[in-house]
């Protein structure tokens, strides 16, 4: 006889279900008592057939119900009779293809192995540990009988439905943007019925909103079982758009209709949009308040549709209400400056903190102009017209000139004046000085002196006026230093004394201050937490024996303890678990570490393929003090097209690529790029591996191909350099992340370089021949700035130094530095001041060939293709591009008449400098003036400062996502002969 069981627990409910196949006579009198015995089995049976929550098997599956399980299961009922049974087959099946976790680790969720016995209450947190996932909406276990005592267990899994796509398709009318901000639901997740009904209803609302009322909204749901997933087209069709029939004002006096239906955009006869009509309404609102009526009742009293002409009705309540006279004297207030400093207007309330509110907004206001000593006086009349007066006395304008502090202190003054938010006049700017602010400042300087030990300092401040200046003077009393007498920690039991004592700040005989009580606190809980404790509970009790002395003890509640019972890898569909497995920094059988726990989860996302990780420790459903690691990932789109299109200096050229970030599933790149231009062609194809043999150093294979010409134009221009030069590059690169801002990176590069189409310098050059270079380098590169495309703040800093040893197979054998710096600080409001600084060295080394029989000032070893060139909108803007730097004549001819003109021959020494004051303009419009110096020369010791180039300008900058649209206007101060001093530039990007 083959008895069937079916144990299964679904997300509407638990359900038992029994059925029995014979194929034994012999058994039949067992059979027939099993059903006196048990009946309940019986009966279960018919409710389990009406309430099964079927596997979808049709093309387009129903709704999948996210379901809540019912705690009181009968799966342990049913499965009861199999209490004692040895399992000689574990089995999981799943109703398609897993693409969100492979078997080996749903194999870890499993408790019951082969040859276990059969126990119920295992089922039931087998069951659980399956829905913990969140990847089966249904979860079904088939018991089969092999022989008297042994039986095969089969897990029946039911897939989550996963959203795959959403999109919006048919004649929508509005912003795919704005209806993305509808959406209750995101792609990735699982598919809800009740998300995507309560997403339609919320369009048809915003629809009618935007005045469509004849909007229809078609869901289409494309099924793909395969996968488990689903693809979401909502078909739209907007219809016409409602006009507004009747504007109609219910207007108490003294307000007036024709002038109120003037100052809102609402029209009638146009068509309607719900959102407009608020506008219209706060900026009624906001313009009564202005007007003195404060509590102004202003709101719609009717909006009804009319399906027959699509057509709205609209009446606007207007009830002023009572007026309030807001008096400011001795100022002029815009009504802006009004809505925006005095609370009293968008409160819409007299209340008195509203009205002392708007006083010290009106001074903070006045001393940020330079009215240190302004003052405003308020109050209120209560007789109608109720009546709030603020009396304004400006006073003087003063620039802050000084800070000062009086009393000799412990603390270095430079250290004070580290906290403060004061600031000091300045070529553009009188400093920055409010009551709020020096207010602040002193609470900075109290904390400072805390923090270091003096509990009773205290700090007094004072301004004092001089003339048109004004110094602010800070008298400090420090008072007694307090330190620690005892220290001791009480409640420890899995760290010894002495390695907590070792670990924190305090110290018995050291400095006692609540800040270093404080740290302490931190850094005993991440102990704990690292060592997989948690809800731990931190006391302190602090006494003061002695005057100046503290006696502290730490009083700790440990917690509970955990471990990892199995880490479960979620999500991965592409990417590999192997390469999952070796980022995580905590394995079965640890403990839950926190530390490890952030580590891993910096590290798969260091990986570059996830958009999303999410690491849960889930209970075991077994052993309390046991976790389940799960880490759950969603994978970013792994195909990235590249493209863009650049202009400089006359340049336009555009870029296309593509790239695969997760190629062969082993969170490696390979990519290809291909740039052309007028001047300049490139292609390119790379491989990244993050970590080559298990080391964790990110390194680029790469190969490419630039053929760059030189410029070409008017011959009076004679632009740029005066050749052809063609790359053939293959280059191995690794990074070294040493900390977030600063990299190590190390390069081999083999070349292959061809210099052509020299024309008349041929002769003087003689170099258009091949060269082989095979270059070692090694970068550090530091960046801390807040926008790489645009910053405002921080600095940039690299050093790049280059070998091209013969033993490589170089044909030329030099050492190239290069090393630059840009530094960018805020000075004022929106001025950004910004520096950039580069230095260029080219030495040559061994033995390498220089033609004799050139002029000295033409003979150099560095191959022509090699050396430094400068000029042009992201060097000097003094020259067009390449044009600086030594210089020899060349002979053309222009319409049969022969002329020189100098062209640059590259050196092997370059120092520039550029300083730009950035200000704002207009709104995204901002201005640049800049002075740019420096030269290319012939070698290092030709540096010299009087064969500087010099050139200042303007600019203006057009902020755009991709970076600032830029336009300079330089001009050279020192041209050299024959040159233009005035220059245009347009570029994408800033100079640095």
């Amino acid at each position: 006889m083959k008895v069937f069981g079916e144990a299964r627990e679904t997300r509407n409910g638990s359900h038992g279900y029994l059925c029995f196949c014979f194929s034994n006579q012999p058994f039949l009198l067992t059979t027939l008592l099993l059903i006196f015995l048990f009946p309940p089995i019986f009966v279960a049976q018919s409710s389990a057939t009406t309430q099964r929550s079927e596997i979808p098997t049709s093309s387009a599956p129903p709704f999948v119900d996210v379901y809540s399980r019912d705690p009181s299961s009968h799966a342990e009922v049913t499965s009861a009779m199999f209490e004692g049974f040895i399992v000689d087959k574990v089995t999981l099946t799943p109703d398609g293809k897993l693409t969100e976790i492979n078997e080996a680790n749903l194999r870890k969720l499993i408790l019951i192995r082969t040859g276990d016995r059969y126990e119920a209450m295992v089922i039931r947190q087998c069951i659980e540990r399956l829905f913990s996932t969140h990847l089966f909406f249904d979860v079904q276990i088939d018991v089969q009988v092999l022989s008297p005592g042994h039986c095969a267990v089969d897990f029946k899994m039911a897939r989550n439905v996963y959203i795959n796509r959403l999109r919006f398709s048919g004649d929508r009318k509005l912003d795919t943007a704005q209806l993305l901000r509808q959406v209750t639901f995101r792609e990735k997740e699982s598919f809800d019925r009740e998300a995507l009904e309560g997403t339609i209803s919320r369009l048809f609302v915003f629809y009618e909103k935007n005045g469509y009322f004849r909007s229809q909204i078609t869901p289409k749901l494309i099924w793909d079982k395969s996968r488990s997933v689903v693809d979401i087209d909502l078909e739209i069709r907007a219809g016409d758009r409602a006009r507004v029939e009747k504007l109609v004002f219910d207007v108490e006096l003294p307000a007036n209709a024709s002038v109120i239906r003037e100052e809102i955009k609402t029209r009638q006869g146009e068509k309607y949009s719900g959102a407009v009509l608020d506008e219209d309404i706060q900026d009624l609102t906001r313009q009564f308040a202005l007007l003195g009526y404060l509590n102004a009742d202003i709101y719609i009293k009717e909006n009804s549709y009319n399906p027959e002409r699509n057509t709205v009705s609209v009446t606007i309540r207007i009830n002023p209400r009572d007026f309030v006279n807001v008096d400011v004297r001795g100022i002029e207030l815009s009504h802006a400056d009004k809505w925006d400093l005095l609370p009293l207007f968008p409160e819409r309330s007299t209340e008195p903190v509203f009205v002392q509110e708007s006083a010290q907004n009106l001074q903070r206001y006045l001393q940020e102009r330079g009215h240190y000593f302004a003052a405003v006086k308020p109050a209120i009349r209560t007789e109608l017209p109720r009546t709030v007066i603020l009396d304004v006395e400006r006073g003087k304008k003063f620039s802050l000139a000084g800070i000062r502090f009086e009393n000799i202190t412990p603390l270095e003054e430079g250290e004070l004046r580290g906290v403060l938010a004061l600031r000091l006049q300045s070529l553009f700017s009188r400093g920055v000085y409010t009551s709020q602010t020096l207010a602040d400042d002193l609470e900075r300087i109290r904390n400072l002196f805390v923090q270091k030990g003096y509990a009773d300092a205290r700090v007094e401040p004072r301004l004092e006026p001089r003339d048109e200046e004004a110094f602010v003077i800070f008298r400090v009393s420090a008072g007694p230093q307090f330190h620690v007498n005892s220290l001791e920690i009480v409640g420890n039991r899995a760290f010894d004394d002495q390695t907590l004592l070792d670990s924190l700040q305090s110290r018995a005989g050291g400095i006692y201050s609540p800040y270093t009580v404080a740290v302490d606190r931190s850094i005993l809980i991440t102990m704990y937490e690292n060592a997989g404790f948690s809800n731990i509970d931190f006391r302190s009790d602090i006494h003061y024996p002695f005057p100046g002395l503290a006696d502290i003890t730490y009083y700790l509640n440990e917690g509970d303890r955990y471990t990892i019972e199995n880490v479960v890898i979620t999500g991965n569909r592409i990417t590999r678990d192997h390469v999952i497995q070796r980022e995580l920094a905590l394995v079965a059988g640890e403990q839950v570490s926190l530390e490890k726990l952030l580590t891993t989860e910096s590290n798969l996302y260091n990986l570059g393929v996830f958009n999303r990780v999410s690491i849960e420790a889930d209970p075991t459903f077994q052993n309390p003090f046991q976790k389940i690691l799960r880490v759950h990932l969603e994978e970013a789109e792994h195909y990235t097209l590249i493209y863009g299109a650049g202009y400089e200096d006359a340049d336009p050229r555009v870029t296309v690529g593509i790239s695969d970030t997760n190629f062969l599933g082993m969170a490696r790149t390979l990519g290809t790029a291909f740039r052309v231009g007028a001047r300049q062609q490139r292609g390119q194809i790379g491989y990244t591996l993050p970590r080559p043999f298990g080391w964790r150093l990110p390194t680029l294979l790469s190969l490419f191909a630039q053929h760059e010409r030189k410029r070409q134009g008017d011959l009076q221009e004679d632009l740029g350099k005066p050749f052809d030069t063609t790359r053939l590059t293959a280059q191995l690169q690794s990074e070294r992340r040493i900390n977030r801002p600063t990299s190590l990176f190390f390069r081999f590069n083999y070349e292959k370089v061809s210099v052509s189409n020299i024309e008349e310098l041929e002769a003087l050059f003689r170099e258009n021949r091949p060269v082989r270079l095979a270059r070692l380098s090694v970068s550090l590169l530091n960046d801390s700035r807040d926008n790489p495309l645009n910053a405002n703040r921080g600095t940039f800093n690299s050093v790049d130094l280059q070998l091209t040893p013969r033993f490589l197979g170089s044909e030329a054998q030099f050492m190239r530095l290069f090393a630059q710096q840009q530094y960018f600080q805020p000075v004022a409001h929106g001025l950004v001041f910004a520096v950039s600084e580069r230095f260029g060295l080219l030495k040559p080394f061994g033995k390498n060939t220089v033609d004799t029989s050139l002029p000295v000032q033409l003979q150099n070893p560095i191959p022509i293709s090699e050396r430094f060139f400068a000029g042009g909108s992201t060097s000097l803007r003094g020259f067009r591009l390449d044009q600086a730097g030594p210089l020899v004549e060349k002979t053309i001819t222009i319409k049969e008449r022969a002329e020189k003109r100098l062209v640059p021959i590259g050196g092997n020494a370059l120092l520039i400098w550029n300083a730009e004051l950035r200000f704002p303009v207009f709104r995204f419009i901002r201005g640049v003036l800049f002075y740019d110096t420096g030269n290319v020369f012939r070698n290092a010791g030709n540096i010299s400062l009087k064969d500087f180039s010099h050139a200042v300008g303007f600019g203006l900058r057009l902020n755009t996502p991709v970076g600032p649209l830029r336009a300079d206007f330089g001009y050279n101060l020192n041209p050299p002969p024959n040159f233009k001093k005035e220059l245009f530039f347009f570029n994408i990007g800033q100079t640095f």
